[in-house]
């Protein structure tokens, strides 16, 4: 690459780019969909990641919510009302943009509004 400055200067540099498979995934263990714009869903994020599957099961093992895309996140709710304050289950699906997958399960914490 050439470049020219308005003095009449060049100067010239190479740059080169690597591609990787290289991805990962973060998944929190706690949000609170209370309002404040803070923490407000609970999502899977990362970097290199094509497309996440995401399901929520209450303590009793009932799925009460599932998505699926590129960024998904739970707001908490079930049939449109706000779920209790505790522990749920999460499963996802991740798939990387190099086609490799990750089989996550785990708990989450559903912390409603505080005093």
């Amino acid at each position: 690459m050439e470049g020219v400055s308005a003095a009449g200067c060049r100067n010239i540099d190479e740059v080169c780019v690597t591609v990787t498979k290289d991805w990962d995934v973060f998944i929190p263990n706690a949000f609170t969909p209370n309002g404040d714009v803070n923490n407000e869903s609970f999502a899977p994020v990362g970097y290199g990641i094509d497309k996440i599957q995401l399901q929520i099961f209450d303590r009793w093992g009932h799925l009460i919510f599932k998505g699926e895309g590129q960024s998904v996140g739970w707001d908490g709710t079930n049939k449109g009302k706000l779920c209790e304050q505790g522990v749920y289950i999460y499963k996802a699906e991740i798939t990387a943009m190099s086609g490799e997958k990750r089989y996550k399960t785990g708990h989450v914490t559903l912390l409603g509004k505080t005093k």
